[in-house]
């Protein structure tokens, strides 16, 4: 019964890790996953060491969804065949 739990936690924890909600930012996102880890070390489902790697996990994803934020990158979730907007021409045109 605890392996059947521990798997539907973590395979859980990993679907909103690769699929968070439409409505959900990275901020949010961040919150949920640092709140399952937590919740899935208290039941006992995960040993320390497994809840250390999974908050490193939510981390590296929340650093770097930051970073291309911060940087000005294009949505990175757009299918590779789609192809983005040009980029907005600056200054003047004389």
């Amino acid at each position: 019964m605890t392996n059947d739990c521990r798997r539907e936690a973590l395979s859980a924890w990993y679907n909103l890790l690769a699929h968070p909600g439409l409505l959900m930012d990275v901020e949010e996102q961040y919150d949920e996953l640092l709140k399952a880890a937590d919740e899935m070390e208290r039941a006992n489902l995960i040993s320390c060491a497994e809840w250390r790697s999974l908050v490193r996990k939510a981390v590296s994803v929340f650093a770097h969804d930051r970073s291309d934020a911060g940087s000005g990158a294009q949505d990175q979730h757009l299918p590779c065949n789609a192809q983005q907007p040009p980029p907005q021409a600056t200054g003047n045109n004389h």
